[in-house]
């Protein structure tokens, strides 16, 4: 490593060695890549790292595909920015990067936001969080393509070049040209012989150099409209012909980068008239489906290109009653729901749509059944179990197993219990679901994860188990489940879904809601596991302006997604990430990286959560004790203590169960319900978090235990008092 001519700057890695034995490949997800390092391209110098793919061999998974680094690349100074110099080639998959901190723990870095859009060489950079330890070092960057309609495909190939990888300590220079947003119309046909066409550009460093910016159409540079204040660039088109318009956009900023990738977007123009009716997916409740809501959300997709839809012409009826509909005409998302409770048993949906030029959609008819949510008493205090992420069968049999333990009417999933959605997965857990409900009788309320949508769409999903948005009264809570299965964001997944939780905050008269959801708001441990920032902004202030106006009303949110067990407050809503239910996990087991599952307890107070994890014994280790991950001999052996000294204990669980097999203090997690206890208060006394105090010669016994875990879990230690 060295320092380039940019003193901030720590060079990883330019190439120039020409050693591809410096770097590994791991074909376990795309057997169909390759490194070289080539002459073809280079930033700067003679070489850059050449990654060729095609997805022949793409066979399991995402299709992701790793250049790993062998060298120690690592600084042992907080840098602000991880930058590399990428050559793309206009399509090829979304970029990530990994740094192991100075704890060991993995760090995930997107280097791009989507797949590779440009062309020619762009400089990328990335934030660092300053709270990471260090050192930092470079693990990999890999490639990975979501979409899997390009899965085996050898047809799709491409190469990436990647040159001048650096730790950026000062980011003194600019290097990167203006970026554009919002380009409108997104849609590529256009159905009016006119048009507004519109874009926004930003700079970060330098600015936009405004006397750059060039619109052409048709090849043709046009005078546009541009607003240095928020960045719009405008264009009308009118009296169109039918045929192709071209579009394209550029600009510099004051450095003299120019835009990387420039628009250029070729619009069709379609003046024929509309003859064709409206298209209508995604209906939910699907077919014969059981569901346990007795106000279910009708929620489908509605489009006409064309000459689109008023919300007026969606006649939505429910065992034929007309319901009140929301429909948002760019994204098609439309929903109603009955504002009383139906009767249990089986209902039918009558959908009728008409466009603006009047053609109708052909009479949509489906059914589905409803079970009773069985009642809970507002006098009693109730539970219900939650499960974390299982990802396969055998791991929610265990679950399911140990939960059906608890008196509960039903358990609360929190989203991916399959992990590639395949037909054969879902029968499978269809399969354990059935077992188990030949053993108890717990509904299972579901919460839609991205891995049920690993095939690009819910629709196994929603054929097994519903819809995957809806909301249920039980006792005096009100629970709300939202789905963030499509790109980490509640609004990609259903647009309509924050004016469904707005409207059912603005009826609800209950005392406790709960709100479920796959995707975290926040991931403290660097994992990129956790929702777009518009998404989590937007739900945090809308319940933290619910919560200042209803003071009494308790709000707790439940999330997966990260394998963790985490809970933290906000503007006096109580967020929580709900544990690990499978066999991978994404941070360290010290930090919250365990199997269990968690109990919400509704009673007069509100809510109260705790973990219970499934832990095979547990071990009682004093603190410094010279073993800091907890051993098996421990309960075995005596410990001496003088007259009026302290000491901390902690206990540590053994967890040896599938493919689990680690031991982890549970000591700092609060979300576990921990009870010490002393045979004999007046020689050692022992506080709630474990700190022993001896208090007279004499000989005494500390148990601990884990509250409420079916079969007991408890460990001793002896103490004797010097």
């Amino acid at each position: 490593m060295r320092l380039d001519k940019h003193p901030p700057r720590l060079m990883l890695d330019d190439f120039e060695h020409g050693d591809l034995t410096k770097y590994e490949t791991n074909h376990h997800f795309v057997g169909s890549y390759a490194l070289s390092i080539t002459e073809e391209r280079a930033k700067t110098g003679h070489n850059s790292l050449k990654l060729s793919y095609h997805f022949g061999q793409w066979t399991t998974g995402n299709g992701a595909m790793y250049i790993q680094f062998k060298e120690s690349l690592q600084t042992k100074t907080m840098p602000e920015k991880l930058a590399v110099w990428v050559y793309g080639d206009g399509q090829s998959p979304w970029l990530r990067a990994t740094l192991l901190d100075g704890e060991g723990s993995r760090k995930t870095l997107n280097l791009t936001e989507e797949n590779i859009d440009w062309v020619g060489w762009k400089y990328i950079d990335v934030d660092i969080d300053h709270k990471w330890k260090l050192p930092l070092r470079l693990e990999k960057i890999y490639a990975v393509e979501t979409d899997k309609s390009r899965q085996g495909n050898p047809k799709i190939q491409g190469d990436i070049y990647f040159d001048l990888i650096q730790f950026v300590y000062k980011d003194d220079v600019d290097l990167k040209g203006p970026e554009f947003t919002n380009v409108f119309p997104k849609v590529s046909v256009i159905y009016n012989d006119s048009f507004t066409f519109s874009a926004k550009i930003f700079d970060e460093m330098s600015g936009v150099d405004d006397e750059s910016i060039r619109v052409k159409v048709n090849g043709q540079i046009v005078e546009h409209s541009y607003s240095s204040g928020t960045g719009l660039i405008q264009y009308q088109l009118n009296d169109l012909r039918e045929g192709e318009v071209e579009i394209e956009v550029a600009a510099y900023d004051q450095a003299g980068n120019v835009s990387q990738p420039s628009i250029n977007k070729i619009y069709s123009i379609d003046l024929s008239p509309d003859l064709e009716q409206p298209v209508l997916s995604n209906l939910t409740p699907s077919h014969r489906v059981v569901i346990h809501t007795d106000t279910p959300r009708i929620t489908f997709k509605v489009m006409d290109e064309k000459s689109g839809i008023d919300v007026k012409d969606i006649k939505l009826r429910l065992d034929g009653k007309i319901l009140d509909v929301t429909y948002d005409e760019e994204t098609g998302w439309c929903y109603g729901y009955p504002k009383a409770p139906i009767p249990a048993g089986e209902h039918r949906v009558d959908i009728i749509v008409t466009d603006r030029a009047g053609n109708q959609l052909d009479p949509v008819e489906e059914c589905f059944f409803t079970k009773d949510s069985r009642e809970s008493s507002v006098d009693q205090s109730t539970i219900i179990p939650v499960i974390p992420d299982t990802h396969s069968p055998d791991y929610l049999n265990l679950l399911l197993k140990n939960v059906a333990k608890e008196p509960a009417d039903f358990v609360i999933h929190m989203g991916d219990l399959v992990d590639e959605a395949t037909q054969a997965e879902f029968q499978e857990i269809k399969d354990v679901l059935a077992d188990q409900t030949d053993q108890n009788n717990q509904a299972l309320l579901t919460v839609a994860g991205n891995h049920e949508s690993f095939q690009g769409n819910l629709a196994l999903y929603q054929a097994h188990f519903g819809a995957p948005t809806y909301h249920l009264e039980y006792g005096d809570s009100l629970i709300v489940v939202l789905n963030s299965a499509f790109e980490q964001s509640i609004s990609e997944s259903d647009s309509t879904q924050f004016h469904y939780l707005q409207q059912l905050l603005r009826e609800n008269k209950q005392k406790n809601i709960i709100i479920a959801t796959h995707v975290p708001v926040q991931d403290a441990f660097g994992t990129s596991h956790q929702m777009v920032e518009d998404d989590a902004q937007k739900l945090e202030e809308l319940l933290n302006d619910y919560k200042r106006n209803n003071q009494d009303v308790s709000i707790t949110v439940l999330f997966g997604h990260l394998h963790v067990l985490q809970s933290w407050k906000k503007g006096g809503v109580t967020y929580i990430i709900n544990g690990n239910g499978a066999a991978k996990g994404y941070v360290a087991h010290e930090k919250g990286n365990i199997l269990g599952y968690g109990i919400l307890e509704i009673g007069r107070a509100g809510v109260k959560y705790n973990f219970k994890p499934i832990v095979e014994k547990l071990f009682i280790q004093p603190k410094n004790s010279g073993d800091a991950t907890g051993t098996d001999d421990w309960p075995d052996r005596d410990w001496e203590m003088p007259r009026g000294s302290t000491q901390q204990f902690r206990v540590f669980g053994r967890v040896n169960v599938l493919k689990s097999n680690y031991t982890v203090d549970f000591t700092p997690h609060d979300l576990i319900n921990i009870k010490w206890q002393t045979s004999d208060d007046s020689i050692l006394s022992i506080s709630p978090s474990g700190l022993a105090s001896a208090k007279k010669v004499g000989t005494a016994t500390i148990t601990v235990a884990l509250v409420d875990v079916q079969p007991s879990k408890t460990a001793k230690i002896t103490i004797g008092v010097t």
